[in-house]
């Protein structure tokens, strides 16, 4: 695993505000990371503000970098290594101002343009080790992707199969350049088609810090002889968004189901010969029948009923 921070040429990023935007992604306030890491408030926020001069020890302060890098799901060592940086330029910025100051405070008061060079020099001193503490940046590592199933490389004998893994929290995720829907935890169930022969899956996951990882992942469709008449004929994905809408769904001469389509959430059906789908809202109903993609079913608030899916198209 690699750093969390690094130096870039543009974007600056410090340790506060890697620790507040690693809170925030979590939804979590001061209160509820004081509470679970029995850490004072006061010293989180100090933490995040960069008021390191209000901070106790460093020994104190590792400890909390400790169990803070443990809810944040990073790594303590980086973080305590970026501390021990940033305090360094810190103090040398404060042990400055002190002698700027003292050296100030020492004279008689007397507006000379010798002390008019002192202070603008000394403002100029301040101004060269404000800018270098700005300049330590947040080195951050690009999300991990894992996939649960199917493996790399497994032959897949019916005509779906549902996609599952995990992403770092607070990372958006996308395949084949299609966003797919992560949960708070980071955990993603995504069913696709299979069509006989190789299909190539490339994920892609993108974090807060700009940072980008890649996964691919080839399943291959092997549904055996050509002769062998299919089980499921018509393979139905019914995809929801950007709005909430209810469908039906009628599977062959079955009885007709109801269900819920939230946005983000996807339902797949199966049948011998026909599906029929109505749905209340066409513009927030997305189709995908036998591994192609059909789009909309209609407009935004449009209800639309009884549409035929067949193995030979709608």
């Amino acid at each position: 695993m690699t750093q969390i921070f690094e130096t870039k040429k543009i974007h600056m990023e410090t340790l506060p505000e890697y620790l507040k935007a690693a809170r925030e992604s979590f939804s979590y306030d001061l209160k509820h990371v004081a509470k679970i890491t029995n850490i004072s408030p006061k010293f989180i926020e100090n933490l995040e503000q960069g008021y390191y001069h209000r901070l106790p020890a460093d020994v104190y302060v590792h400890g909390f970098l400790r169990k803070l890098a443990e809810l944040y799901r990073t790594q303590a060592d980086v973080l305590i290594e970026q501390y021990k940086k940033e305090r360094g330029v810190h103090d040398q910025i404060t042990k400055k101002a002190q002698v700027a100051y003292k050296s100030y405070t020492d004279t008689k008061f007397e507006i000379t343009p010798k002390t008019l060079t002192f202070v603008g020099l000394g403002l100029f001193v301040l101004f060269i080790f404000g800018y270098l503490f700005y300049q330590v940046h947040a080195l951050n590592q690009p999300p991990r992707i894992t996939i649960t199933q199917p493996q790399d490389g497994a032959r897949i004998t019916s005509s779906s199969v549902i996609v599952q893994g995990h992403v770092d929290v607070g990372a958006t995720l996308s395949m084949n350049d299609q966003q797919i829907f992560v949960d708070s935890e980071g955990n993603f169930k995504q069913p696709i088609s299979i069509s006989p022969g190789e299909k190539v899956l490339i994920f892609s996951a993108k974090n807060n810090f700009g940072k980008e990882s890649t996964k691919q992942l080839v399943v291959i469709g092997d549904f055996g002889s050509k002769d062998t008449p299919a089980i499921n004929a018509v393979n139905l994905i019914v995809s929801g968004g950007p709005n909430p809408t209810w469908i039906t769904v009628q599977i062959d001469d079955g009885a007709v189901q109801n269900d819920n389509l939230s946005p983000g959430v996807t339902k797949i059906y199966f049948a011998k010969n026909k599906i029929t789908l109505s749905t209340g809202n066409g513009g927030s109903t997305s189709v995908n029948l036998n591994g192609k993609n059909l789009g909309k079913v209609g407009k935004e608030g449009e209800v639309v009923r009884d549409i035929p899916f067949t193995a030979e198209g709608k």
